[in-house]
């Protein structure tokens, strides 16, 4: 950086040009915010800055040489790597002084043309700003930054930098770090935000859920009329809501009804297939038992009774109560029973 000093040029001794008036030709063009500085003999002598520039003043025909020097408020930036407690990691200190050149000839006479590399040194020669970045890992950036600050504060007002010719005021600090450090704590700061969000959100919807639940449990005559109330629902909407409610209802039941009639005469059905099945297997039983059987009064018990138990007598299901026997002139019929050919239990009607 070329500041103060904006330009060095050695000059010529200018050619006589009798009988004209010598002048110079070969001196550099001013910039605006600087200042000729001119070397005569051992002498530095600054070019009146209340005078238009004329080429042959006798300081300019005698210079053997010419500084530039911008007199301007400069803000200089400097920055000094310090390391941290991270290993392989360093933060980058970046102060900003505001400079302003006090004295030109005595800039011009030791040379000061790169101001940010005398601030640098000032930062480096202060041990106790590494010693407060070496204390801290690369996370701790805000702690660091504010530790720096106040020692460059107290270092200013103690020991300003000791710069001849220039007026300098400390202004602000930034404390860098590497890229793939900087990379890292944005990740985990979008992390953070997006977890902050989720959670948020999922507050939010869980009042809205434990709200439509209760909203739900006061019913929908509550609901309507709190519709009634913020104009979402007029009275005859509401009318026919109702009304078609109700008819709803009706139809609901009569279904129910059908279902249950339809249900119970399928149960008579089969009650009744039962039955009929069960009366064939028992008339089958007797009528090939070979004994006189009055089928009214067995058809008659069959079908009063429901059944035949397995506790009953087969001799019980015929006429008056008369044994086979009473029926074959008291005589039974050798080799056989009555009761051989009849089933024990309903299990048997089936098999």
């Amino acid at each position: 950086m070329n500041y103060p000093i904006l330009l060095e040029k050695t000059l010529a001794r200018p050619e006589s040009r009798w009988p004209r008036r010598t002048r110079r030709e070969d001196t550099p063009a001013l910039p605006p915010g600087a200042v000729f500085v001119f070397r005569v003999g051992g002498d530095y002598r600054e070019y009146p800055r209340d005078l238009v520039f004329d080429p042959t003043h006798p300081d300019v025909l005698d210079a053997s040489s010419v500084s530039l020097v911008d007199t301007r408020w400069r803000m200089v930036t400097v920055d000094r790597v310090v390391p941290s407690i991270s290993e392989g990691a360093s933060f980058t200190l970046r102060a900003s002084f505001r400079c302003q050149v006090s004295n030109a000839v005595t800039v011009a006479r030791e040379g000061i043309n790169d101001v940010s590399a005398l601030l640098s040194a000032y930062l480096g020669q202060d041990y106790k700003l590494i010693s407060i970045a070496a204390a801290h890992a690369m996370t701790d950036v805000n702690a660091v930054r504010a530790e720096v600050k106040a020692r460059l504060d107290a270092s200013m007002a103690v020991a300003p930098p000791d710069i001849d010719g220039l007026s300098i005021e400390f202004m602000t600090i930034e404390v860098l770090t590497p890229h793939d450090v900087g990379e890292h704590e944005r990740k985990l700061m979008e992390e953070a935000r997006r977890q902050e969000l989720a959670k948020r959100r999922g507050t939010y919807e869980a009042g809205l859920v434990e709200e439509s639940a209760a909203l739900i449990g006061r019913g929908s005559a509550w609901t309507d009329a709190q519709a009634l109330v913020h104009g979402s629902l007029s009275p005859a909407e509401l009318a026919d809501r109702r009304r078609q409610a109700e008819l709803d209802a009706e139809v609901a039941r009569a279904q129910q009804e059908a279902l249950a009639l339809e249900r119970a005469h399928e149960m008579a059905l089969r009650r009744l297939e039962t039955e009929t099945r069960l009366v064939h297997a028992v008339l089958d039983q007797l009528a090939a038992s070979g004994t006189y059987v009055n089928y009214e009064d067995v058809l008659h018990q069959v079908l009063g009774r429901g059944g035949v138990s397995a506790a009953e007598e087969p001799h019980e299901l015929g006429s008056g109560g008369a044994t086979p026997a009473d029926r074959n002139d008291g005589r039974p019929q050798q080799g056989s029973r009555p009761q051989d050919g009849f089933i024990n239990d309903e299990e048997g009607l089936y098999s």
